[in-house]
């Protein structure tokens, strides 16, 4: 199995956050893990009660 890590960065390359999707198959489209990614950071938000009113909407289809 693979993995892979994300890193968020601003514009002047200072690391802010990341984050890492393990267990994926050895091949994989590049859509699929950045999909992944949106949906667990998309559920975290949307379950943190001390965020605002303001909710992220799911993705069509799952």
């Amino acid at each position: 199995m693979a993995m892979v890590t994300f890193r968020d960065e601003t514009a002047a390359g200072k690391p802010l956050a990341g984050s890492a999707l393990p267990d994926l198959p050895e091949s994989i489209p590049a859509r699929e893990p950045v999909r992944l990614r949106v949906r667990e950071e998309a559920a975290r938000r949307n379950a943190d009660p001390v965020v605002s009113f303001i909710k992220l909407l799911p993705l069509a289809g799952g």
